[in-house]
């Protein structure tokens, strides 16, 4: 039914009649996915404002799948026209990796809502994301944001994902049905992989220090990144913390200026911090830098003109070093800025709150 895609309403993007779909019952399985349950069920209990639910991905796929299939008529994409035949199905499962990109690839841009209108761009991510979540779940190991042979979906994605404008809520908020935690559930984020843990750090940087876009971004370095102890001068309690010292970055251009980071002092060059996340080492802004360090070939680190680094081409997990000694290109961290401008936390304000140093 309709309500099995449908998004919960938000500024009337649904009709507004539509009731919100109901939580999973426990021990009930969807029609739709009789054969997965979820192998995380915190996403029933999750503290996000929106319940991140692979179920709205999976049943939007199968609508669109049905339609498409009833609609002979349906224009081609010229740039994704190809010379072999697909014949898409309404089970995810039952398509190759090949397959899955071509089809995925059409799927954001045609899919639609029950009155034919468009949905927005994040709403398109959120989707995507449910999808992938379903895969994981059934043990496939396909990364539709991250692997090679999904390039042509990625590239499709991304066209859209840029149109993005944020929503305000009436509380002065930003919107967007995209949250950091979905991206750790579904291993967008994390230390598994090369390009999980570039992301992880891109989404750090740009989180907590307020980096917008790619030239503020491009002026990190490994050689102006420091890791010292901070004491809470209330608790007494120590906690590593890393440092970025960069006067670049903080120039007073109109277009580059950043206006999130915390200065230690006024008068002198700005420094911009990320704590130690003691209560869950695995998402520790400090552990995944310098996870990131030991996995970056040694000559590297006091580097003052890099810091992104392209990942090498055949590596497994066990690899003792992950990355070449080429930056990431432009066009690489553009894609990146894409997505995560669409999380919803990067806007929170005071993402961390500094405490005052101890003399």
């Amino acid at each position: 039914t309709e309500n099995e895609f449908l998004l919960p309403p938000v500024f009337g993007e649904e009709y507004e009649e539509q009731p919100r779909p109901r939580p999973k019952k426990k021990g009930v399985k969807r029609r739709a996915v009789s054969e997965y349950q979820s192998h995380d069920d915190s996403s029933e209990n999750s503290e996000c404002s929106f319940p991140f639910k692979y179920t709205y991905g999976v049943n939007a796929w199968k609508h669109w799948v049905k339609s498409r299939h009833l609609d002979e008529e349906l224009p081609e994409l010229e740039e994704l026209k190809s010379t072999k035949s697909v014949k898409l199905k309404e089970d995810l499962l039952s398509h190759t990796s090949a397959e899955l990109n071509y089809g995925l690839a059409h799927f954001v841009n045609e899919i639609r809502r029950p009155n034919g209108e468009n949905y927005a761009p994040d709403s398109i991510y959120y989707l995507c994301l449910g999808i992938q979540e379903y895969l994981y779940g059934s043990n496939r190991k396909d990364n539709i944001f991250i692997d090679p042979i999904y390039q042509t979906f990625e590239q499709e994605l991304n066209k859209i994902l840029r149109s993005w404008q944020p929503s305000i809520l009436p509380d002065g908020s930003i919107f967007s049905r995209v949250e950091e935690d979905y991206l750790w559930r579904i291993k967008q984020l994390g230390s598994h992989s090369p390009v999980a843990l570039l992301n992880t750090l891109f989404y750090f940087n740009t989180k907590y220090f307020g980096l917008k876009t790619v030239e503020q971004h491009l002026r990190l370095s490994f050689g102006t990144v420091f890791r010292q102890w901070k004491k809470n001068p209330l608790t007494m309690e120590s906690k590593a913390c890393l440092r970025y010292q960069v006067s670049s970055l903080c120039r007073a251009d109109s277009e580059d200026k950043i206006t999130t980071g915390k200065r230690k002092h006024e008068d002198d060059e700005p420094v911009f911090e990320q704590i130690e996340n003691t209560s869950d080492p695995t998402r520790c802004p400090v552990k995944l830098f310098e996870c990131y360090l030991s996995k970056s070939p040694q000559n590297l680190n006091q580097r003052t003109d890099m810091f992104y680094l392209q990942p090498e081409c055949s590596v497994s997990s066990d690899s003792s070093v992950w990355y070449t000694s080429t930056s990431l290109d432009r066009n690489t961290l553009e894609n990146m800025l894409v997505r995560v401008l669409l999380v919803k936390d990067i806007y929170e304000k005071d993402n961390y709150e500094l405490d005052e140093d101890i003399d």
